[in-house]
């Protein structure tokens, strides 16, 4: 199957963990979502395209780092520049109707990643798209990014590679950076690993509410974040692409 392979680099920055508000903890690697939102972006997709996609990398360390944080809250009763006001809010607005608004304008921290490498493949359902996916990645509408949006994404290279699963008869396979691996692989006889690490349910897709304009995860996989000591061992199924990387698509 045709897949693109992106190997890139970002220097600080925060895959934020959706249940992480006052401390805005961070994933190790990028969620798929994000991935798969940062392709579609540089491709200027306007409707969504089924992918497969495999996250690995590796980063050097993970630092704290301040943000200010702001908290709207329901509209004032009293009046801005009264005492009640300026006890509990310190910015407040007035909207054209000329409602009175209030905000709480505060410090908060978030941890960040330092000098991240990352392998991508991205893997179309529709493989003609291969050709548009690496033409828009070579030629991005705008900065791509990966997390928030000043986490800019530096793509050092782009290839189109073919990914062909084989049974590892050779020898036992060290990985040697770290990577999501689905537990579906753990689940079945013909995917041996021998594997430990942090379990994650990481997003992948998602839809809108037409009626509230909220967002609800269609699909969430269920990972393992490997460490580069883990062993595909010999006689195990493992996909590779065509310099030999292993794979993991979900």
């Amino acid at each position: 199957m045709k897949a693109i392979r992106i190997e890139a680099y970002q220097n600080m920055p925060c895959y934020r963990k959706a249940s992480s508000f006052r401390l805005r903890e961070t994933y190790p690697l990028p969620p798929y979502s994000t991935v798969i939102g940062m392709v579609h972006g540089a491709c200027g997709f306007t409707e969504y395209h089924e992918m497969r996609i495999s996250v690995q990398g590796e980063y050097c360390s993970t630092v704290n780092d301040t943000y200010t944080h702001y908290e709207f809250n329901p509209v004032a009763k009293g009046k801005l520049g009264s005492k009640d006001y300026v006890e509990r809010y310190n910015i407040g607005y007035y909207s054209r109707d000329n409602t009175h608004h209030r905000i709480n304008r505060g410090v908060g921290n978030h941890e960040l990643l330092s000098d991240v490498r990352l392998l991508l493949h991205v893997c179309p359902n529709d493989e003609s798209l291969a050709e548009v996916l690496y033409d828009g990645l070579l030629n991005p509408l705008y900065y791509p990014s990966l997390g928030r949006w000043e986490d800019l994404l530096r793509i050092d290279t782009v290839e189109i590679c073919d990914i062909s699963e084989d049974i590892t008869n050779d020898a036992t396979i060290t990985l040697n950076r770290n990577a999501y691996i689905p537990v579906e692989y753990y689940n079945s006889d013909d995917y041996n690993y021998k594997i430990t690490g942090t379990r994650y349910r990481i997003n992948k897709s998602y839809a809108i509410n037409p009626k509230t304009k909220f967002r609800h995860w269609n699909e969430q996989i269920d990972v393992i974040y490997a460490s580069p000591q883990s062993k595909i061992v010999k006689g195990a199924r493992c996909s590779k692409d065509s310099k030999g990387y292993a794979v993991f698509l979900a």
